[in-house]
């Protein structure tokens, strides 16, 4: 075919990044040779020119670039995206990245290390490094280091340095859930962010929460599972149940129910070098804007305490008003009487400030004396307190209870 070929890889024996390789053949019988000649003349040179391209590299810390936050558990993901550091494209070569402590020493077996390729001819090399070889943690949190990765051939030929800054920090959890209260049935979404608890950012990981209630101080241990890998939120979930079983927290109406994490390295570990418990509370009943109800109007003799028909003129009257909380937990409020003669005169206001137990009920006494026979009005409150704003906020179905009375001459 008078056609030849020749292939070389572009490998170190070539040439270097950023540099020229030429590439000459040498024609021994060019093209204007005649057969006149009585000797060949001198060879034609043929010549090409080829560069070798250099990139500038690219060092990733779990995929940041510049400056990254880590908690005192994290594994560090160090890759290194550099084609022009791919020597040799029929085996693996390997890079040298640094890791400086804060106080400018280089971390032992990384002055430097050899950085692996992650295949033939990838031109990508990898290594993880667990935050934990630094040392104790209450050394290190807070602390700043530096992974180094210097590129012998830029993208403009010249040596340059890439540098990513990793902090050691330390948080507090927040944990949360979907509403604040709940009825026996339901069951309770639990989140907890905790990004120092991301240890692996390359996996989903679990932590675990624990839920009790008022009638079961010693509740479950539940699974919190990670969202997703290197999100740091963790979610899970428990049922709020009657009856005692795994898996579940039982409870009754009014518990309080409370989610319990111990942080390994809360936001002060640095500090106290000890791990913390945080606590989140629930309540198991859905609150009503009025809970409360006069579900009862009684006439006494304040003196003895038994019941009476009528009042008499010049004698105490004694009226009882039954109070009902249909909430599950304890309620404040106040309980006004306003009492009217029989020409509409208001003749008394009287005001008591009670807590009931949620589901309960408690009776109130009003006192008087009237002084004109006749049928009297009694008009029942019950408010959210005695401040004029919280006179405003009613607190039963009905804005007033209106009870009538006799009094004989």
């Amino acid at each position: 075919t008078g056609v030849f070929t020749v292939t070389f890889a572009v490998n170190r024996s070539v040439g270097k990044p950023a540099t020229t390789v030429t590439i000459e053949y040498s024609d021994e019988t060019p093209t204007y040779t005649v057969r006149t000649m009585s000797d060949w003349p001198d060879a034609y040179t043929y010549s090409v020119s080829l560069t070798i391209k250099s990139f500038t590299g690219v060092l990733l810390v779990n995929g940041v670039e510049d400056r990254l936050e880590v908690g005192p558990a994290t594994t560090l993901n160090i890759t290194v995206v550099d084609p022009d550091e791919n020597f040799d494209p029929d085996k693996a070569d390997s890079v040298e990245v640094y890791v400086r402590l804060w106080d400018g020493t280089f971390l032992p077996g990384w002055g430097p290390k050899e950085v692996q390729e992650t295949d033939v001819n990838t031109g990508v090399f990898h290594e993880s490094l667990d935050i934990t070889d630094l040392g104790d943690p209450s050394e290190y949190i807070g602390k700043e280091i530096q992974i180094i990765y210097r590129d012998p051939y830029s993208a403009t030929g010249g040596a340059i340095a890439k540098i990513v800054t990793v902090k050691i920090v330390s948080w507090d959890p927040v944990i949360s859930t979907d509403k604040k209260f709940y009825n026996i049935g339901e069951r309770i979404v639990i989140t907890v962010e905790d990004p120092d608890a991301n240890t692996k950012p390359d996996e989903e990981e679990s932590i675990t929460v624990r839920v009790y209630s008022s009638s079961d101080p010693i509740g479950v241990q539940i699974p919190l599972t990670e969202t997703g890998p290197d999100t740091g939120v963790f979610t899970g979930e428990v049922l709020i149940s009657s009856e005692i079983g795994s898996g579940r927290v039982y409870a009754e109406l009014g518990d309080t129910i409370t989610i319990e994490y111990t942080d390994k390295y809360p936001a002060d570990y640095g500090i106290t070098e000890e791990s913390k418990t945080f606590t989140y509370t629930v309540m198991v009943g859905v609150p009503t804007e009025t809970p409360m109800s006069v579900t009862g109007f009684t006439m006494v003799s304040p003196d003895t305490g038994e019941t009476v028909t009528a009042f008499k003129v010049g004698t105490r009257a004694g009226i009882i008003a039954t109070i009902s909380n249909s909430a599950p937990t304890t309620q404040t409020m106040a309980v006004i009487a306003v009492i009217q003669d029989p020409n509409g005169v208001t003749v008394a206001v009287q005001a008591v400030k009670i807590p009931i137990a949620g589901g309960a009920s408690a009776d109130v006494m009003f006192t008087f004396v009237p002084k004109l026979p006749g049928t009297y009005t009694v008009n029942i409150y019950v408010v959210k307190g005695l401040s004029p704003a919280e006179r405003t906020i009613v607190l039963t179905p009905e804005p007033v209870y209106t009870y009538t009375i006799t009094v004989a001459e």
